[in-house]
């Protein structure tokens, strides 16, 4: 259902954690070897690239597989979640604006660095939809499952069958021979007149 949903998805996921991967590493290089240290944050940015370069083929599959499981594919796409978000978050607040670093470094480096930070909030926006389609493809799969099972599937607007509201309790006199009815007199026998 929204497995075909997800897997380009997986694919952007990737292509932008490889681009975040590259600058974030070019920014490295750079701050290493000419200003001679490194930003901590790029550093943790460069690690969640990794991880979800890693990470996005292997759920591209899970996405494909019939037989995935929820828990598989969502705890790690929960953790990489935090940490595009955290990170993320961090990386704007220390460089909110491009005239507070610019002057300080060339116009290349300046242009990496924001741009870096914008795949950033990019791949956060991807694995935020991403969670969203696994949670509804796993509310598809309960809801199927439990219609296969002739189960009501719980869902918002379910209304659950009240077993004693009015006429559902047998009528006076039901199984001895009465007729139910809004006529609630006596009964004669016919026969008997």
């Amino acid at each position: 259902m929204y497995s075909t949903i997800r897997m380009p998805f997986y694919g952007f996921l990737w292509i932008v954690a490889i681009i975040v991967l590259a600058e974030t590493a070019d920014r490295i290089h750079f701050t290493n070897s000419v200003l001679h240290y490194y930003d901590n944050i790029i550093v943790a940015l460069l690690t969640t690239a990794i991880l979800t370069v890693l990470w996005a083929p292997i759920a591209l599959f899970m996405a494909a597989s019939k037989h995935a499981r929820l828990r598989y594919e969502m705890i790690p796409l929960l953790i990489l979640w935090i940490m595009w978000l955290v990170e993320t978050a961090i990386a704007t607040n220390k460089w909110p604006a491009r005239r507070f670093v610019c002057p300080a470094f060339a116009s290349r480096q300046c242009n990496i660095l924001f741009s870096s930070i914008a795949f950033s909030w990019i791949a956060f926006g991807l694995t935020s939809f991403l969670i969203l389609f696994v949670l509804m493809e796993h509310a598809a799969k309960r809801a199927t499952k439990r219609a296969m099972e002739g189960r009501p599937s719980g869902g918002f607007g379910h209304q659950v069958e009240n077993k004693t509201a009015t006429g559902t309790t047998p009528a006076t006199g039901a199984g001895e021979g009465r007729t139910a009815g809004p006529n609630t007199g006596p009964v004669t026998d016919s026969a008997a007149v």
